[in-house]
């Protein structure tokens, strides 16, 4: 199984032409749905014509079958696009605004939450904080499907802001760390690629070409059905009625089954590439691709395997780690797994061993420690493809690490978590307690202007949040500037479980914190872009999708050097050492550096920062990497790294949809 490594950004370009191919499958599979229906009607209404052209005449005269017929065409094709178009936008809308409810309403998913005891839960949550901050995501919600025993995982949402993770009992169970850690890392990798975002519009797809397919289903349930269900099938039983009935929902079946076959032809052609590259990722993230080859193996062996055992199994199939349903093998979503095992452990002789999941009260050893010389030779031949290992000081390593992590930033990421304490871990997990170190962490150094802030959080917040803030000021000491970051990921999951009222006065007061001196420093301006972009969505502000209208740098020269003299100035000690490296960057843009100019500290506000990244919002990915490298070069250019060009440069990359891992830590002192 060869896989082509590329870059981020290529693999997002690459999602943007297959989601143009998704449409334009999607408009095919409508065009035959419209023909079938089409034949089956003007098949049906000839007798009827027979009978009105005798009608109207004192002899009969034969009238000609004709295949051709503009009128029902049309009425057919206004039926049929109307009976779709309505099937797929309330999907759509149901999987946009709440993936949570769909998972746990279809799958009966529940929600872990994050204080739980459970150690297999726990070890999960662990696994998806570490990787969320070496990947640069937001640390995803997880379910667990509880009633399923095959080994099997998934990812929806509409984008990362939005997206969940969901693992099936089985995969709990049954698993070790460094395998589900490479299950994991394989979610991840589809996340990073685009695959998420358009496999869950391709379940809104989906429902819109089985819904015809569908309604016959309801309207005749079959015998082998529930007691409810035949007893509904009672009611039309009687002659004729029961008779026209089962015609017509056979009728829908038939036609609708072109529905379903081009579905499955969808799902298996667009699906296969996006699993061998999640595999290949997954490989890269952790070098270890035993991991992820000792689950499949597990998957081969139990006797459940990866499906999903529900009516619904066939809307996610194609979003599974494993074949989520049943299907034929030219059909199915997923590479053959003896291809997928072979891959990875080239050592394997192509034949499963028997697999039992072991009782809920067992658990798996933390590690398996068996990483192969075949196996850590293809960890080491893909993490050397197409980029240099990562160093601090590398650019080139720094740039092409954005959404293609490393193990390193996995260890890096392991580390500035064992860094926070763990009372700062455990407020994070509390509603009340995110809250309260969001203002902790605002609270001004000046005397005058903290007692102003407790006064004001005093009369908004609510009185349990405001009693820790008391205490953590008295017991808790400034939060490292490093850790700043890493503590508000940890924040963002538990925040999202804020009730809509909640979450307004919590964001409204944010706001007035950091205004409340008078002016708004970094990580002000950081923690208020983190709301934006991770949050709102989850309280029902949409998130921002903005069409490409720059393919080039031809009309971004004025953004250009807005975000470039801001980096600088943050990045040196004086204006005019900020000014030196600006004009160094630009001259690795063109030879003369024309139509790029410093801009001092007034003109780099953050209202005129915002108004250069929202253009920059619609280049094209070839133009966002071309922004983000010349800015790590600006940031790059004496020779270190502070954090607040960290932090500055990740909120950049934030908003324009390109996750940065954590670096080494910085060399500023503090």
């Amino acid at each position: 199984m060869s896989v082509k490594n590329t870059d981020f950004f290529a693999k997002q370009e690459n999602a943007r032409k297959r989601k143009r191919i998704l449409y334009l499958s999607f408009g095919l599979s409508i065009t035959i749905t419209i023909l079938m229906v089409y034949l089956f009607a003007i098949i049906i209404i000839y007798p009827a014509q027979l009978l009105q052209g005798a009608s109207h005449y004192e002899k009969f005269i034969f009238t000609p079958f004709r295949l051709w017929q503009p009128s029902i065409f049309l009425q057919v094709s206004i039926s049929i696009l109307m009976f779709i178009g309505i099937a797929t936008y309330f999907r759509l809308q149901n999987l946009k605004q709440s993936a949570d409810a769909y998972v746990t309403k279809r799958f009966h998913a529940r929600r872990v939450a994050l204080t739980t005891n459970d150690p297999s839960e726990r070890r999960l949550l662990n696994i998806i904080e570490e990787m969320s901050i070496a990947s640069g995501l937001p640390i995803l919600p997880v379910y667990v499907m509880e009633r399923q025993k095959g080994i099997n995982a998934f990812t929806i949402g509409a984008c990362p802001a939005q997206s969940i993770i969901v693992v099936t009992s089985g995969a709990l169970r049954a698993l070790t760390r460094d395998e589900l850690q490479g299950v994991m890392a394989h979610e991840f990798s589809h996340v990073l690629n685009g695959d998420v975002s358009l496999n869950t519009l391709m379940a809104g797809i989906l429902e819109g070409l089985l819904v015809i397919y569908e309604t016959g289903e309801i309207i005749t349930p079959s015998y082998s059905n529930t007691n409810e269900l035949k007893t509904s099938l009672s009611i039309f039983a009687m002659g004729l009625v029961a008779q026209m009935v089962r015609m017509a929902a056979a009728t829908l079946r038939l036609i609708g089954y072109a529905g379903v076959l081009c579905g499955h032809v969808i799902k298996s052609t667009t699906n296969r590439a996006s699993e061998r590259m999640a595999d290949a990722a997954a490989v890269q993230f952790t070098r270890n691709p035993l991991g992820l080859a000792g689950a499949l193996k597990k998957v081969g062996g139990l006797k459940e395997g990866s499906y999903i055992l529900s009516p619904y199994s066939g809307e996610i199939g194609h979003m599974c780690f494993g074949n989520g349903e049943d299907v034929t093998a030219w059909l199915s979503t997923h590479p053959p797994l003896k291809e997928r095992v072979k891959w990875l452990d080239p050592s394997f002789n192509g034949k499963f061993e028997p697999y039992t999941l072991p009782k809920a009260t067992e658990s798996q050893p933390e590690e398996t420690n068996n990483t192969s010389v075949a196996g850590a030779a293809l960890a080491t031949a893909l993490a050397a493809q197409d980029r240099p290992r990562f160093k601090p000081m590398n650019s080139n390593a720094l740039i092409n690490s954005i959404g293609r992590p490393q193990d390193e930033n996995v260890d890096i990421a392991r580390t500035l978590l064992d860094s926070i304490p763990e009372q700062l871990k455990s407020h994070a997990q509390d509603p009340c307690g995110a809250r309260m170190l969001v203002y902790f962490m605002l609270l001004n150094s000046e005397e005058t202007i903290r007692d102003q802030q407790m006064e004001l959080i005093h009369s908004e917040a609510e009185p349990a949040v405001f009693n820790l803030l008391e205490q953590a000021v008295d017991s808790i000491d400034p939060i490292h500037p490093a850790l700043r970051m890493p503590l508000i990921d940890l924040a963002v999951p538990t925040l999202k479980l804020l009730s809509r009222e909640q979450y307004i006065t919590f964001r409204k007061l944010v706001k007035k914190l950091t205004e409340s001196d008078r002016q708004v420093d970094l990580f002000e301006y950081a923690l208020l872009r983190i709301l934006v972009y991770r949050l709102d969505p989850a309280f029902g502000a949409k998130p921002k999708r903005k069409p490409f209208n720059y393919y080039s740098m031809r009309g971004l020269e004025k953004a250009t050097s807005t975000i470039l003299s801001t980096i600088a100035l943050y990045g040196h000690a004086t204006e005019k050492a900020a000014e030196s490296a600006f004009k160094n960057t630009v001259k690795h843009i063109t030879k003369t550096g024309a139509g790029f100019e410093f801009l001092g500290i007034k003109e780099c506000s953050w209202k005129n920062l915002n108004h250069a990244l929202d253009q920059f919002e619609e280049s094209s990915f070839k133009v966002k990497q071309w922004l983000l490298a010349t800015t790590l070069a600006c940031l790059m250019h004496d020779k270190k790294i502070t954090v607040e060009e960290v932090e500055l440069f990740r909120i950049i990359a934030i908003t324009l949809d390109c996750p940065v891992p954590p670096w080494v830590a910085p060399t500023e002192e503090s």
